[in-house]
């Protein structure tokens, strides 16, 4: 069995750091959110000045006792989120992309399933006949092939392609505001996507390197589950995640037209937590990390945080604040803040095989179960709002 360990000493490069687990002022989960209009902070039934930026409502809420500033300390990650940001936040360009769809930020509205939704399990969701999916798991990547070709979408054939055939960063299509797949911001392929042959010469990954790394090998990857995973991180997990959230699909019976894919996908992040489990011979695993997920245009709806919901999808959060914070910028936007204990309670980290590594993405699978613990803020930041629900994931 090969260590995460190993990663360095064979080669493989890691593209960012590990999360840091969470400081303990950051660990607020009990008291009452609700704060005066002029900190830019609400409890449930309040909003704060879209005007005001976070540090000013931080400097105005100075004078305030002890708790009252402990329960503002999102405020100062979020702005320090925000300088990590290159150009920051600007309102008026979020007003030109608020509609743009990506992973990390659903866009118009909250799609949940009832808590008991769960236990049906996602073949139920996906409305296909049962022998569908176990005859497709055994067929692997021929499977997925047949899929895509037949109800995907020119874009998933392209980055379905791309994973199968090319070298990592050879592509010159961007996405995400100019960002090419598996490449840093200036569009040169990441050091952790490339190897070196027998030969010395540095090339980019294809899809054996990825089936081979340490972290596929631990967990037990087949090639199928890295093509499914692969797949998702590109512009193709709108085909995954749409019809799955798509209830007028459901009602009428209609069958989801990847369905070999989500089941792979959701397989491969329940291998994928082994590599969790053997962080750090298991005491790293069981630390707190605070993971992110944005909703654009919306509040949370009053059924949800009473009852809490079941995402439909695979949901993909980030370790990174500045991530869901750029991807939700919105005028009305919802940022869940998932308190996660242990490897346990939250999704894998697929950045060792995402096509956007900088990301810093940890997937949940389908039908994950968010329980609101009641804790609700309203921060503003660079004259947008958000308001931030901590919920506690339940795989």
């Amino acid at each position: 069995m090969v260590g995460l360990g190993s990663n360095l000493r064979n080669g493989w490069r890691r593209c960012r750091g590990r999360p840091r687990p969470t400081r303990p002022w950051q660990a607020r989960l009990d008291g009452t959110s609700e704060t005066t209009e002029a900190e830019g902070t609400r409890g449930t039934g309040s909003r704060g000045p879209t005007h005001a930026s976070g540090r000013e409502s931080m400097r105005q809420g100075q004078g305030q006792d002890e708790s009252m500033q402990e329960r503002s300390v999102i405020h100062s990650l979020m702005a320090e989120a925000v300088d990590s940001l290159v150009g920051g936040l600007n309102a008026e360009q979020v007003l030109h992309t608020a509609s743009e769809e990506n992973r990390f930020a659903t866009v118009s509205s909250l799609v949940f399933g009832r808590p008991a939704h769960a236990a049906l399990g996602i073949e139920y969701y996906m409305r296909v006949a049962p022998e569908v999916v176990p005859h497709g798991t055994l067929e692997g990547t021929v499977a997925i092939i047949r899929e895509v070709n037949a109800g995907g979408t020119d874009d998933d054939r392209e980055c379905l392609d791309y994973i199968l055939h090319a070298e990592a960063g050879s592509s010159e299509r961007t996405y995400q505001g100019g960002l090419k797949r598996d490449c840093n911001d200036r569009g040169r392929v990441l050091a952790c996507r490339t190897v070196t042959n027998s030969s010395g010469a540095v090339r980019g990954m294809r899809l054996a390197d990825f089936v081979a790394h340490p972290s596929a090998r631990l967990a037990n990857l087949t090639e199928a589950h890295v093509v499914a995973l692969r797949l998702y991180t590109t512009q193709a997990f709108k085909s995954i995640n749409n019809p799955l959230r798509d209830r007028e699909r459901f009602e009428r019976g209609e069958p989801h037209p990847l369905p070999v894919t989500v089941a792979l996908l959701r397989d491969a992040l329940g291998k994928l937590r082994a590599v969790e489990a053997d962080r750090g011979a298991g005491e790293s695993a069981l630390r707190r990390v605070e993971l992110y997920r944005g909703m654009k245009d919306v509040t949370a709806p009053a059924s949800f945080m009473q009852q809490g919901g079941t995402e439909l999808a695979p949901m993909s959060t980030t370790s990174n604040l500045s991530v869901a914070m750029k991807y939700s910028a919105s005028v009305k936007a919802v940022l869940l803040r998932l308190i996660t204990e242990s490897f346990y309670e939250r999704g894998p980290d697929i950045s060792f095989l995402s096509a956007f590594p900088g990301e810093a993405e940890f997937l949940f699978p389908p039908l994950t179960y968010l329980q609101p613990t009641g804790d609700v803020e309203t921060v503003v930041v660079e004259g947008l709002a958000y308001e931030v629900v901590d919920v506690r994931p339940r795989i």
